[in-house]
């Protein structure tokens, strides 16, 4: 059984940043190659879309935005332990990190 290694806070940073590129460069991917052509394949007569079509391209797009939102929340919540922790790690008080007095969102 292999061993993995134990990663520094700042490569294992990298490491999520590395990761994160990769999500972003793949859904790039998807949406201009697969995502854009099948929202145009719904509509039959493109000068003619029907109130069906546009709410199947209404209801594609609500998904992938809703998708899009829970993976950017996960990282929020990553950045925010991470920030959270470096400052335990500095001595100061976790709890004065990111709290945001302009929306009242911690």
């Amino acid at each position: 059984m292999a061993v993995l290694p134990v990663l520094t806070d700042p490569e294992s940073m990298d490491v999520i940043m590395e990761a994160e590129a990769n999500v972003v460069q793949g859904m790039a991917q998807f949406l201009c190659s697969t995502f854009v052509p099948s929202l145009q394949e719904i509509v039959v007569i493109p000068a003619e879309p029907t109130v069906n079509q546009v709410t199947a391209q209404v209801t594609a797009i609500k998904t992938l935005l809703c998708g899009y939102v829970a993976k950017e929340c996960a990282m929020a919540d990553l950045v925010k332990a991470i920030a959270k922790k470096t400052a335990v790690d500095n001595g100061v008080d976790p709890t004065v990190v990111c709290a945001c007095s302009c929306n009242g969102a911690e």
